[in-house]
């Protein structure tokens, strides 16, 4: 089962994928509105919950990070000749100062949104790091 959970601490099963990944495509902040300052994907199937989740950092570009099924965590690499620059954003209604190294392009947020949505799965092209080291999830489906 897929759930969308907006910044308002809503969880909703009815969601329309494409929405979603046009909101983030956009840059638009239709979903993020609310006092945690992000919304979150996740799925539920045999081999348990993942979650993705979308922080919007400025405009036309997101955090995004999810959480594996043994709850580990991992976190998107997407602009990584953004080395020197900082930003503070609300985390779970919490500020917490991430890199700009980790900030991901719209368009790539909606493409890695859309694979979730899609698959129930991490995109396994993307580039993901767990724990600062690169971080390949299994592709779907198996092959």
């Amino acid at each position: 089962m897929i759930q969308f959970h907006d910044s308002w601490g809503r969880s909703r099963t009815d969601i329309d994928p494409a929405a979603i990944v046009a909101a983030l495509a956009a840059g638009g902040p239709d979903f993020w509105q609310g006092p945690t300052g992000q919304s979150a994907l996740s799925v539920s199937d045999e081999d348990g919950t993942r979650w993705l989740f979308l922080t919007p950092a400025e405009p036309h570009s997101f955090f995004l990070y999810g959480q594996l099924d043994d709850g580990r965590r991992i976190h998107l690499a997407g602009s990584p000749d953004r080395t020197g620059e900082e930003m503070v954003l609300h985390i779970g209604g919490t500020p917490v100062t991430v890199p700009g190294r980790f900030l991901t392009p719209a368009a790539e947020a909606a493409r890695v949104a859309g694979h979730f949505l899609e698959t129930g799965h991490f995109a396994p092209d993307a580039a993901w790091r767990l724990d600062g080291a690169p971080f390949k999830p299994r592709p779907f489906p198996p092959s």
